[in-house]
């Protein structure tokens, strides 16, 4: 393949390598450029001869005209492999057979008119016998209803297994489906489901991916191999396979209460709000969630985390999660004011043993130096045994005042002791709130069943809160005044000079 080719398979979409020559690339939207055309991930970038860089999507370049020769077995080979794409893509019978047509009109003698000839022959015959596009594939319509008993019937006992609740069974059952048609939809939907209904996350997986291959239009897979993604604790892909969903379907109420759940856990969890997935997700649901609360507002119902409430349960959701904040906020500045005067009181207890620490050394030292002098008499033992009274009175006075202390902890602790114990139960009651009722969420987003990507079921309940737990009063603080300490007396060693002499 030529280099020239490449260009014109760049423009397609299909080429990933870049080519530097001047050709005039023109877009859909009229606007022409001269330059060189390269892929970059999945985007188109133009770098035109003035020095500009364009970006565009690969289906905005309408041509791109060759300034060098190219043969016309090169150019058809190039126009076909664009138009390939555009077929895949399409969804109209026309405008695929008007593409044939189109290559034949332009390259009627090129080596691959005979198999555009023989595409063309294939979906004028799906044409005439109304052929539709189904899981996609195109095939007659009458077709659809044959090959859709043909998977229910071969997953029937699998299935009457599984709504059973024998999953095990029913993964057996499903392999003998599986046998003659790997892509049978009913059969791997009840496989999936079996598999997560047995904590087997990763063979649900499997069996909800395969599922997504044969049909890329299923619901069912995307949701669910998002909350196969969430159980395997991967929220960021649990949000794309939710965003997926979201394109196939956003009106579909079982996904939007799992997406809120989703959304929130992520948050819960220290997501990055301007992580892409989390940024192309919440553009994608909020205008899906705001048409599903309008529709449901017109039944009386109104969102409450991941399900649907009552005006009146709405209304008194509110006012309880009001008081309960009230409440909390109450209980924890009570809780403060008991342990701060407790952590006070230790603190102090803290000061006191460090004084008895100080003056029993000096106590010691100076006991002794009068021992060391024992054999003297004169000025320096006497200095020396004034300055032991002094630091044991001291220590007298601050072994008393810790004893004090002490005994005032005690008293706290014994009349605060019951307090504390119901306020903490208190406190874990409020913080973590009787669960749905309070908060609105549950963190539990729901496997989709049989059904459920068609019909949702009904919201799951939400019950009426139970009673708010009743705080404990914190006991009086009456503490007495802790006694005053003196200040330690600091006696100055008076230095003797001279001889000492035995008498003086």
């Amino acid at each position: 393949m030529s280099l020239r080719v490449a260009v014109m398979m760049a423009a397609a979409g299909l080429f990933t390598g870049a080519v530097a020559w001047a050709d005039d690339i023109q877009l859909k939207n009229g606007q022409t450029y001269t330059g060189s055309v390269s892929r970059v991930g999945d985007k188109m970038v133009i770098r035109a001869d003035d020095g500009r860089t364009i970006t565009v999507a690969p289906e905005d370049i309408a041509a791109v005209r060759l300034n060098d020769a190219v043969s016309p077995e090169q150019a058809a080979a190039a126009e076909w492999t664009r138009i390939v794409q555009r077929i895949k893509a399409a969804d109209d019978l026309q405008t695929i057979i008007t593409l044939h047509k189109g290559f034949l009109d332009k390259f009627p003698d090129t080596p691959q008119a005979g198999d555009v000839k023989s595409s063309l022959a294939v979906y004028q015959k799906l044409s005439e016998n109304d052929g539709v596009k189904f899981r996609g594939r195109w095939i007659p319509r009458a077709q659809i209803e044959v090959m859709v008993g043909q998977w229910k019937e071969s997953a029937k006992a699998a299935t009457e297994l599984y709504r059973h609740g024998q999953y095990k069974e029913a993964i057996e059952a499903v392999k003998a489906a599986l046998t003659s048609d790997g892509q049978n939809p009913d059969a791997l939907v009840v496989a999936g489901l079996s598999a997560f209904h047995l904590n087997d996350a990763r063979a649900a997986r499997t069996y909800f991916t395969t599922l997504i291959t044969a049909d890329p239009a299923s619901l069912l897979s995307e949701n669910n191999l998002a909350v196969v993604a969430g159980v395997q604790k991967l929220p960021a892909e649990a949000l794309q396979h939710y965003t997926r969903a979201l394109a196939i379907n956003p009106n579909n109420r079982l996904l939007l209460d799992n997406i809120q759940e989703a959304l929130g856990a992520y948050l819960a969890g220290g997501g990055d709000k301007d992580a892409p997935p989390y940024v192309a997700l919440l553009r994608q649901f909020k205008p899906a969630e705001k048409k599903m609360e309008d529709r449901m507002a017109q039944d009386g119902l109104y969102r409450w985390g991941a399900s649907w409430v009552t005006r009146a349960q709405l209304d008194g959701l509110n006012a309880y999660q009001t008081r309960a904040k009230a409440e909390a906020a109450q209980l924890q500045s009570q809780y403060d004011t008991a342990r701060n005067v407790i952590s006070g009181i230790e603190d102090q207890m803290k000061k006191a043993d460090a004084d008895i620490e100080s003056e029993l050394q000096a106590v010691n030292y100076y006991n002794g130096q009068l021992a060391i002098n024992q054999a003297g008499v004169g000025l320096n033992n006497a200095v020396f045994a004034s300055q032991r009274d002094a630091a044991a009175q001291n220590l007298d006075r601050s072994q008393r005042y810790k004893a004090d202390l002490q005994a005032e902890h005690d008293r706290f602790m014994s009349a605060t002791k019951d307090y504390f114990v119901q306020a903490d139960k208190v406190k874990a009651a409020l913080a973590g709130g009787p669960g749905q009722e309070s908060s609105g969420h549950t963190g539990k987003q729901r496997i989709m069943e049989i059904g459920e990507d068609e019909t949702p079921p009904d919201p799951a309940r939400v019950s009426d809160p139970p009673p708010l737990p009743e705080a404990p009063a914190l006991p009086p603080i009456v503490l007495a005044p802790p006694p005053v300490q003196p200040p330690t007396i600091v006696q100055v060693l008076v230095p003797v000079t001279g001889p000492i002499r035995r008498g003086n």
